[in-house]
């Protein structure tokens, strides 16, 4: 993503000032999240149960783990990776102690999930969609379909839909032409395929 914004030198400004954001989000979101996955241990932390859901609202899916604690319905959104699909429903989980804003569940048999934002007590916006309790060979079909880049991508263009508006304000603002709007729209339909994707989007 970052190279993508330095690759235009049409819009030096408006890429130097992407790569920056890209950057800083990156670190900010992904850097704790990576720490906390990997200190995350199963006897150290709250039981609780969880079945995993993926909600549909608009263009865009992202995907939750569903918690019950104390009588309170829980929606915690998670970073996706294939490791989930061998998630069933009402799994036995040690929920970490919520650190640096995020949040970490060790789901057996082993599977770590971090949070990709805020927990919410109301049902999130969308259709929600079960994941279904799946074979060791559908995880692993299921798993090479959903964890390619390819369908990432695929899922999380839709995103890209605003670049064009973007690329018309931007021609607007600095009164460019026909390679400034192209440039602009370009970079921007990249960087909201970038945020639909770290804001825990579900290619499942």
């Amino acid at each position: 993503m970052v190279v993508a914004a330095l690759a235009f030198p049409v819009v030096p400004e408006l890429s130097v000032l992407v790569a920056l954001i890209v950057v800083a989000v990156s670190a900010w979101k992904l850097g704790p999240a990576w720490l906390l996955g990997r200190r995350a241990r199963p006897d150290a932390g709250e039981s609780v149960s969880v079945r995993r859901v993926r909600f549909e609202h608009r263009m865009r899916s992202r995907g939750y783990l569903e918690t019950d604690r104390n009588g309170r319905r829980e929606w915690w959104p998670v970073y996706f990776h294939t490791g989930l699909l061998a998630i069933a429903p009402d799994a036995a989980a040690t929920m970490t102690t919520p650190r640096v804003g995020r949040t970490a569940f060790v789901v057996e048999p082993g599977v770590v999930a971090v949070s990709a934002g805020r927990v919410t007590r109301k049902q999130p916006p969308g259709t929600p969609f079960d994941a279904p309790r799946l074979n060791d060979a559908d995880v692993r079909v299921r798993a090479a379909r959903f964890g390619s880049l390819r369908r990432r991508v695929v899922m999380d263009s839709p995103a890209a839909v605003a670049g064009p508006v973007i690329g018309v304000l931007w021609v607007l603002a600095s009164g460019g032409g026909v390679d400034d709007f192209l440039a602009a729209t370009l970079l921007a339909a990249a960087t909201a395929v970038w945020a639909s994707a770290i804001s825990g989007s579900d290619p499942s």
